[in-house]
């Protein structure tokens, strides 16, 4: 890090621990302000929650209470622009602007630009070819992590929401970082969506798994989708694709232009510093962060949810990661830990577990086995 740059960076979204972790393994110093302010994260750093009433609206007022320095969002900020903007005018923003998001969120606009390309995409509801008795998806325009998304069943469709083709197939998420003259793959991770051993709603995030490996062929059409993006909306810094992998063939479903969830994995696969890297491409004075030795491991995260309402309770084994020095390499072995006492609501976030292994099934099951243990310990 050069002296002559703040250290000091303002995380703010839903969630903001992914982020913090992935600063602090780049040498910065992170301040967050999300939805949650969960133990293991204020253990770390500066930490202020935002009432779910009052976000994301409050995160206007409570970063003045923050110190000087750059600022970074996570999900969904990407859905209020409005914000974006209010947040671009008061602190450096690293991250790509309001603008740039309202037109890389819309599925209309991102469908042409992979069409110019000739890259598959799915139909649009409103497109040629799409009365011809497909499947297809009602989703929000605004939506984040899968929430509120179900199939159409012929219902009337507002202006709120669309209508996507369903393509069957291996749900997966490509990261990528952008600079100013070049777009590089950083890899390719496996979606957790809708899991019943999770908790989870259909279709909802669940949490990730990876690095996976894809033949030759399919790993160039993933890095076509990137650089269609960053070159067709001018994207900066890290950013992802969600899409579906059907016969070694993906499928762009939707682009989420900050930090994302399955960042962490590949920090954790690769030893990347993700967000030094991130940050450098909006200040080229930043000296690049250094990697961490890559793991060989396959790593892989999952999002308990309530299965119903309960308190969360000072003991469990959730306890020594609260406990333990941080691991700079890795972080600990479970994250996004509730204070003792928190109220959780049924189908809310209640933490998230990691697990390693030498392949995805097994890290999977790993996770699975994790998960039950929570179960043991909440019930």
């Amino acid at each position: 890090m050069s002296d002559a740059i703040d250290p000091n960076v303002l995380i703010v979204g839903a969630s903001g621990r992914a982020a913090a972790w992935s600063a602090l393994r780049a040498g910065l110093s992170p301040w967050v302000i999300d939805l949650f302010a969960d133990a293991d994260l204020r253990g770390q750093c500066p930490t202020e929650r935002v009432e779910s009433k009052d976000y994301p609206h409050g995160l206007i007022t409570a970063q003045r209470r923050a110190p000087s320095g750059s600022i970074v969002y996570t999900g969904a900020l990407e859905n209020h622009p409005s914000i974006l903007a209010e947040l671009e005018g008061m602190r450096r923003l690293w991250g790509n602007g309001p603008a740039l998001v309202r037109h890389v969120r819309s599925p209309e606009k991102l469908a042409r630009v992979f069409r110019r390309r000739g890259l598959p995409c799915p139909l649009l509801g409103n497109e040629p070819g799409s009365a011809d008795g497909r499947t297809w998806l009602n989703k929000p325009r605004r939506g984040a992590a899968g929430r509120h998304i179900r199939f159409w069943n012929g219902e009337a469709v507002g202006p709120e929401r669309y209508l996507q083709e369903w393509i069957e197939g291996e749900a997966c998420a490509a990261i990528f970082l952008a600079g100013p003259e070049i777009t590089v793959l950083l890899g390719v991770t496996r979606q957790l969506t809708g899991c019943s051993w999770l908790h989870a709603a259909p279709f909802q995030y669940s949490g990730s798994i990876g690095l996976i490996s894809t033949d030759d062929a399919t790993t160039a059409a993933i890095k076509c989708l990137g650089h269609a993006v960053a070159d067709g909306f001018d994207l900066r810094g890290l950013f992802g694709i969600d899409l579906i992998l059907r016969d070694g063939i993906p499928f762009p479903v939707e682009v989420n232009p900050r930090y994302t969830a399955s960042v962490e994995i590949v920090e954790r696969a690769t030893g990347i510093r993700a967000l030094g890297m991130h940050a450098q491409t909006f200040d080229s004075s930043l000296q690049a962060p250094e990697p961490f030795p890559a793991s060989q491991e396959i790593h892989g995260k999952a999002i308990l949810f309530a299965r119903q309402a309960f308190t969360f309770p000072a003991e469990g084994p959730w306890r020594e990661s609260l406990d333990a020095k941080w691991d700079l390499e890795c972080g600990q072995a479970f994250a996004d830990v509730p204070w003792p006492g928190t109220q959780i609501e049924k189908g809310h976030p209640v933490l998230t577990l990691f697990a390693r292994s030498s392949t995805i099934a097994s890290c999977e099951a790993r996770l699975r086995e994790i998960a039950e243990e929570l179960e043991a310990c909440l019930s």
